[in-house]
């Protein structure tokens, strides 16, 4: 789910992003950058992405595999300590890992740094930060078809 939504956020051109997990699905707060007639800036927007979008998103998804790669997909969204990142490839790494570890009540916060991850885990809160050496970590993995490791981003 966090790659089709990376990639609806890509196709936006969305920045800052924050996305919430409740029990409607998912909110994804942030904003576009604008271009007007009285010049550039940023539009603050709000989407709730419904188990039925989710299911569209997905769907959409299968469509585009293998009918190649549009334009729009493969700009880079956002700057990572100097390095440009696509959100689908930043959300579907992140996204390995949550499912690996089976948190729910995600929160993921976008910083200057990365981002930051709040969610449950049996029970237990976890708050997290995902740097920038961590995230390329875990693009490198998931494009490489490994498992996110545990013990890299958050030793015990």
């Amino acid at each position: 789910m966090f790659r089709a939504i990376g990639h609806f956020l890509d196709t936006a051109l969305f920045r800052d992003l924050t996305l919430v997990e409740t029990q409607d699905g998912f909110i994804v707060k942030g904003g576009t950058i604008r271009s007007g007639d009285g010049g550039s800036g940023f539009v603050p927007q709000s989407y709730l992405f419904t188990d039925g979008d989710l299911e569209v998103l997905l769907d959409q998804a299968v469509e585009r595999r293998g009918s190649g790669l549009t334009a729009e997909s493969l700009l880079p969204s956002i700057t990572i300590d100097g390095e440009r990142v696509r959100y689908e490839d930043a959300l579907r790494s992140i996204g390995l890992l949550v499912d690996k570890i089976a948190w729910r009540e995600i929160v993921l916060i976008q910083t200057t740094a990365g981002f930051h991850l709040k969610g449950m885990s049996k029970d237990s809160p976890i708050d997290r930060p995902i740097d920038a050496q961590a995230l390329r970590g875990l693009v490198e993995d998931m494009r490489k078809g490994r498992e996110p490791p545990r013990r890299r981003l958050w030793p015990r």
